[in-house]
């Protein structure tokens, strides 16, 4: 068995024949070319300073191969539990891959006979659908690191969604990652394009249960059309084990808006960049999250807000609670082009040290070529307030019981841009998390 860098074996990363079309076996071959020229990230590189990967035997990880990619009763009766299912009577479509393998796929009648597509993606790519394709093709030909290459030359699974012109979708769209198996290797996969006018609501979510160790390599091309509006929440809770990486872009044309909240509650390594570029006149986007480390767990966040047309305005604001010697970095960039003439952005970020073991490194980037813009930035890094903490024991509140308001007190600005759907479900998460917290 052959090593490339890092022990990176020919098991994990060589392409192999899949029965798919040939357009996307070219592309795929493409992505392993690019694979195959590129460097692990190093710490020598801005982005990767503060995470060091050099240490990691990728070669270990075994490859999952889903063998049927189409949903059965047999399969469904034996879904996981991992994750709940979506509230009754408050979902579009449900697609729900476990280990790989697309256990349950549905869509509401009436949308499919508007013209809304909502399949696993190996399914799609065999009906050529074009808005596929054409993703795609553009995500290969700009290669961002060997992740970026490696994911679209082994993607294993994932979904594709697809709002036709003008018709808005009032309930979400659900696409689960349940992964599963032992140092397994997987690359799920979401492309949503939603046309001309359209509005939706995808939420996105992949987690395991507490077994195997896992490396999972993620990737999402989300496309939104002239005057068409997105709203995409992510949720990333994969064992203690596991580690994680994630490279997702989002293209905002002319008037389009996206409202986008990241959570990252789990894996031992979470390493992931969102790339959200504004191509049209009146574009408009929020990108929003939270992220809660502990224990040894290591956070490494990145956004970019790329301003390529004028007259548009971006938004970033994510918070972040560390504790134990769990360490997080959050990286955040407004890059504003040459013709990008009357920019507004702004992006903050504010993280909260619950013990002196823990580590949070804040980083906020400007990149202006353009002087009629208004672009700003600021971040804060703190403990909790003992003011607040007296206040509350003063008033009868035990200690550890002060620190539990406070610190669910903290997330509660930020999570008021998050969907209904799933704000109880990420507060319950945080104050699991938190009432395993004490400074005390």
């Amino acid at each position: 068995m052959s090593t490339n860098a890092q022990g990176v074996s020919s098991t994990a990363t060589l392409w192999t024949e899949r029965d798919e079309p040939e357009w996307m076996a070219a592309l795929r071959r493409k992505a392993f070319e690019e694979f195959s020229r590129a460097a692990w990230p190093t710490p020598q590189e801005e982005e990767w300073r503060r995470t060091d990967i050099t240490a990691l035997d990728f070669g270990k990880y075994r490859l999952i191969r889903a063998e049927d990619e189409t949903a059965s009763p047999a399969a469904q009766a034996g879904e996981s539990e991992v994750l709940s299912a979506p509230p009754q009577g408050e979902e579009s479509g449900l697609i729900r891959f476990q280990g790989g393998r697309c256990v349950l796929a549905r869509l509401a009648p009436d949308l499919a006979a508007k013209g809304v597509r909502f399949l696993s993606l190996t399914e799609a790519i065999k009906d050529r659908n074009p808005e596929i394709e054409e993703s795609f093709r553009e995500a290969v030909g700009r290669s961002v690191n060997r992740f970026h290459s490696w994911h679209y030359s082994q993607w294993s699974h994932g979904a594709f969604l697809y709002v036709p012109q003008f018709l808005e979708v009032k309930h979400p769209f659900f696409v689960d990652f349940v992964e599963t198996g032992v140092e397994a290797f997987s690359a799920p996969h979401l492309t949503v394009v939603l046309d001309k006018g359209a509005r939706a609501v995808v939420i996105q979510r992949i987690a395991s249960g507490d077994g195997g160790e896992l490396l999972c390599n993620e990737g999402a091309d989300l496309r939104v059309g002239d005057g068409g509006a997105l709203e995409f929440v992510r949720v990333q809770d994969l064992n203690l084990k596991s580690r994680y990486f994630n490279n997702s872009s989002v293209a905002i044309a002319r008037d389009g808006s996206l409202k986008h909240f990241e959570v990252a509650f789990g894996s031992r390594l979470h390493k992931s960049r969102l790339d959200c570029s504004i191509n049209g006149p009146g574009g408009e986007v929020h990108i929003n999250g939270i992220y809660f480390a502990h224990k040894r767990q290591h956070m490494d966040i990145s956004t970019i807000q790329r301003h390529n047309a004028q007259n548009a305005n971006s938004r970033a604001f994510y918070k972040g609670a560390v504790r134990d010697k769990a360490k997080t970095v959050y990286q955040g960039l407004i890059e504003v082009g040459v013709g990008a003439s009357q920019t507004d952005a702004y992006l903050k970020n504010k993280n909260l040290l619950l013990n002196d073991g823990a580590r949070s490194d804040s980083i906020p980037m400007l990149k202006i070529n353009n002087n009629d813009v208004k672009c700003s930035h600021g971040s804060t890094t703190g403990k909790l307030n003992e003011e607040e903490l007296f206040y509350l024991r003063s008033r009868g509140f035990p200690r550890t019981e002060a620190e539990k308001l406070l610190i669910a007190a903290f997330f509660e600005d930020v999570m008021e841009s998050a969907h209904e759907v799933v704000k109880e479900e990420i507060r319950r998460t945080i104050l699991k998390r938190v009432g395993e917290t004490t400074t005390a």
